[in-house]
């Protein structure tokens, strides 16, 4: 989700002034935007209407309090460890209030174990799409993309080992992980992009084009390693909740990372 819309999502203030950039967008991803609490995975993002514009519903919880006197307080962490991303977890606001109302009830252990188990999951429900990923799914992911660039002409570099572009982009297990996800499919965008630029000759060029375009946008206001990678997917998904879709847009970021059209070689 992007910075400026999950401000207005954050009770106290403006987000940016209390946690990192990197560190949000990190914890919106890997979350894949819904509620961490078990059983609920309520969606944290409500498309636009006619009327208003999308809405992010997700609120950050503190796994230890902030402060020395709240919800679960240890004062023996750092206080500039408790903004970070590991100390953080995404809920809906009705979760939100219920474990700060109920500290003793849901402690920090257990918020923790609901974290790694909730991006766990995510990360099988990824792995399920992805190997049903078709045609049809990028089609609908791409076209939308492709239509905004105007034909571009670009030269890709031969692939590198992914694990050397992910030391040189401080990128970490995290990403590997989506990547090695997108890369199921690998073989199925390459045929894609090649049937789709041979009824439509600029078509993987404006594909290209445009995520470098959003890349370099990214770059420049100061965004790097995950919370880069996690950028990109979200922009080109739409922010969406819909793991069909989050699935396609992994997979097309996976083939670009490797044929090195994203991220420094």
């Amino acid at each position: 989700m992007p910075i400026d819309s999950l401000r207005a999502a954050q009770r106290g203030g403006d987000v940016t002034a209390r946690y990192l950039e990197a560190d949000l967008k990190v914890l919106w991803g890997e979350a894949a935007r819904l509620c961490a609490f078990p059983g609920c995975r309520m969606g944290l993002v409500r498309e636009s209407t006619d009327r208003d514009p999308k809405k992010a519903l997700g609120e950050i919880a503190h796994i230890v309090a902030d402060s020395d006197r709240g919800p679960r307080a240890d004062p023996s962490m750092p206080a500039d460890e408790r903004r970070r991303e590991p100390n953080l977890i995404l809920l809906c606001p009705n979760h939100h209030r219920l474990v700060d109302g109920q500290p003793n009830t849901h402690t920090a252990e257990d918020l923790r174990r609901w974290k790694d188990e909730h991006v766990a999951w995510v990360g099988n429900r990824l792995t399920e799409a992805v190997a049903d990923l078709g045609f049809a799914e990028l089609q609908r992911l791409t076209d939308a993309l492709v239509a905004q660039v105007a034909p571009a002409v670009a030269s890709v570099a031969p692939p590198i080992p992914p694990g050397q572009k992910l030391r040189k982009n401080d990128l970490t297990l995290a990403v590997s992980t989506k990547l090695q996800i997108g890369s199921l499919r690998f073989p199925e965008v390459q045929e894609f992009v090649a049937r789709a630029t041979q009824s439509d000759d600029g078509y993987g060029e404006r594909l290209r084009a445009g995520f470098r375009e959003r890349y370099e946008i990214l770059v420049d206001s100061g965004v790097s390693g995950d919370g880069l990678f996690e950028e990109i997917v979200d922009w080109a998904s739409g922010a969406s909740t819909d793991f069909d879709v989050m699935a396609a847009a992994i997979a097309v970021v996976t083939y670009l990372f490797t044929v090195c059209d994203l991220f420094e070689s």
